[in-house]
């Protein structure tokens, strides 16, 4: 590692210390998911959350504050009610372009996949990765869903009935789950964020992320590129490209990996939690201090007494 690597190693780990912490996750989507203390339960839950993960962060765990409290186990529900207990459970749901069909076509088609290869992990393996496993793994996981949906799309009667059949392999089917190619220069399609975002927890595991996934290391992991991160990478001189897209994403992950090879993912929560935590907005002060490793210590420690006296009154 490099002198500069190392500067910014250490101002990063500064960063995790202070901020990848439970108590600065809500209002992040995965708090809905931790809900579930089973592995099998949680990824699910986990998938779920990741692909309504646009928006407003209220307005998100609104809806799925309401959608979980009607799943004890989302693993085994999801296996045994039919098409038309699903369909009658999503009418009146409505988010963003998720309509009531739509998304009974998404719980359909996740409850397909854990039927036929018994967990969503297990779906996503292809068997062998190449040069980019983490695209691969989701790749993968979009397939059979999309396979699954498009069965659920042709052969029932109950969701024919309810409205036009998207076109196979299109977005109709799975509102969410688009895909980049998975080849260079990967010109297709957006960043994958969401499908990122959910590899990310359940790969990794710290105080925040609750892993559980054995099918890749976070070395393979690719950043969940959104608006914060493209704000505050740009502002930090991780990426040279301006385009929120998936080259963009893989740009900034070569440049963490970089400085944390075993772990480049490790410090997205953290750089993020600036632009969505109610009490870290103000944080943006924080590149003022990315050559000052001591400066942005003592600024932390600083705000951290603020805090803990605020509480206190």
């Amino acid at each position: 590692m490099n002198s500069s690597n190392k500067r910014d190693g250490e101002w990063l780990e500064i960063l995790y210390t202070h901020f990848n912490k439970s108590g600065f996750l809500y209002p992040d989507p995965l708090v809905m998911a931790l809900q579930f203390p089973r592995q099998e339960d949680r990824e699910v839950a986990a998938l779920i959350s990741s692909l309504f993960a646009l928006g407003r962060v209220d307005s998100i765990l609104t809806f799925l504050r309401d959608l979980f409290d009607h799943f004890d186990s989302p693993c085994e529900q999801l296996q045994k009610l039919s098409a038309g207990e699903i369909l009658e459970f999503c009418r009146g749901r409505v988010y963003r372009f998720f309509s009531p069909r739509r998304m009974a076509s998404l719980l359909l088609a996740i409850g397909g996949v854990l039927r036929r290869f018994g967990s969503l992990e297990a779906a996503s393996f292809p068997g062998e990765f190449g040069e980019f496993p983490a695209l691969e793994a989701m790749a993968r996981l979009r397939q059979n869903l999309l396979r699954e949906a498009e069965d659920h799309s042709q052969h029932s009667a109950v969701l024919r009935d309810h409205g036009s059949t998207p076109s196979p392999g299109s977005e109709g089917i799975l509102p969410g789950i688009v895909f980049p190619a998975l080849v260079p220069p990967f010109r297709s399609g957006g960043a994958a964020k969401r499908l990122m975002l959910f590899l990310r927890w359940m790969v990794r595991k710290d105080d925040i992320d609750p892993g559980g996934w054995e099918i890749l290391k976070p070395a393979q992991l690719v950043y969940p590129l959104d608006t914060h991160l493209m704000r505050i990478s740009g502002q930090l001189n991780l990426r040279s490209r301006k385009s929120a897209d998936l080259r963009t994403a893989l740009e900034i992950t070569r440049t963490m990996a970089a400085i944390n090879p075993s772990d480049p993912v490790k410090y997205d929560f953290c750089l993020t939690r600036t632009g969505i935590h109610p009490r870290l907005q103000k944080l943006e002060i924080i590149i003022k201090f990315y050559n000052d490793t001591d400066g942005l210590r003592n600024y932390l420690d600083s705000l951290e007494g603020e805090n803990e006296n605020t509480d206190k009154s």
